[in-house]
């Protein structure tokens, strides 16, 4: 936790920080598509139900399950000309390109040796740029309002008028890349960090805190293949029933591999799945007595200063 009063660029890249998105920006086509988000009255027709959350990594994430979409509000800094002159331009002399503008055929990369300031503007431009899909019409920047999503400063015409100044038509150059696709799908960032290496377990929006919630996530998905199975064995057994499949070779080949099958899966899932929650549970005992021993540290530290 960072304290704006103390430290200001720390909170504000604290704010402006998209985690470990950063590091599969190339590959997040597989989590969403190249288009603007829907809007707020059409998320609402879909029963999408906005969470809110303040970190910039999980905005316009969606739950597959839950019909939960994750939504970082509009922070009001971000509507005071002097923030963005003051901590989201470059210094002076500062070594990074001369413009922010990414070669053809390159929108979705960043550009090379960009400084953390041109950084965190092209990631403040694309949270907005996100809004301006968000809030279509009038009915939208109600909807953001009566869900703590707008500072109570912003009314209708000065929303217009900042989605005019955005020009928007020309801003993708200008953004972050994660900020050219719309609502990301929480299922897909989870396999796309754990094929990239940056989690051994799923849980980017630690929506897991307890192992009952994530059965609860997956039970469809066991009691759909549990149903099919069970209507394999029983097609198979009726089958074998009948004089001319009970004689079949192959029929009897198949049915022999789908039992066997049947029966070692399940065995096999519920000991990877034991085996995860172990790892999972070895984990966090891990990373809690670490934090614990470095918050202790920081405790003493201020206690001793």
């Amino acid at each position: 936790m960072v304290s704006p009063r103390r430290d200001v660029s720390a909170y504000i890249e604290q704010e402006f920080s998209l985690g470990a998105l950063e590091k599969i920006t190339r590959h997040l086509g597989f989590a969403g598509y190249i288009y603007p988000s829907r809007p707020l009255h059409t998320q609402q027709g879909l029963g999408w139900k906005p969470v809110v959350t303040e970190r910039m990594d999980l905005h316009l994430v969606l739950e597959n399950s839950g019909k939960r979409i994750y939504m970082k509000p509009i922070p009001a800094m971000m509507l005071i000309p002097q923030f963005w002159t003051e901590y989201l331009s470059c210094a002076q002399n500062c070594a990074c390109p001369a413009t922010t503008t990414v070669p053809p055929f390159r929108i979705g990369e960043l550009p090379r040796g960009c400084c953390s300031q041109r950084r965190m503007r092209m990631t403040a431009l694309g949270f907005l740029y996100s809004y301006v899909a968000l809030i279509s019409h009038e009915c939208d920047f109600h909807i953001a309002r009566a869900s703590y999503l707008l500072p109570l400063s912003v009314d209708w015409p000065r929303w217009q008028s900042l989605v005019y100044q955005l020009d928007t038509e020309a801003i993708y150059p200008r953004i972050h890349p994660r900020f050219i696709y719309g609502e990301l799908r929480l299922a897909q960032l989870d396999l796309l960090l754990m094929a990239t290496g940056q989690r051994l377990i799923p849980g980017f929006a630690g929506r897991w805190s307890q192992y009952s919630s994530l059965v609860h996530d997956n039970i469809a998905y066991i009691a759909t293949a549990t149903v099919f199975t069970g209507l394999i064995l029983t097609a198979m057994q009726v089958g074998l029933a009948t004089n001319r499949l009970s004689r079949s070779e192959p029929f009897q080949a198949v049915s022999y591999g789908f039992t066997v099958f049947a029966m070692v899966f399940p065995l096999l899932f519920f000991g990877l799945f034991l085996a995860g929650a172990a790892y999972g549970l070895t984990v966090r005992r891990i990373a809690l007595h670490g934090a614990n021993k470095k918050r202790l540290a920081q405790l003493k530290a201020c206690h001793n200063a």
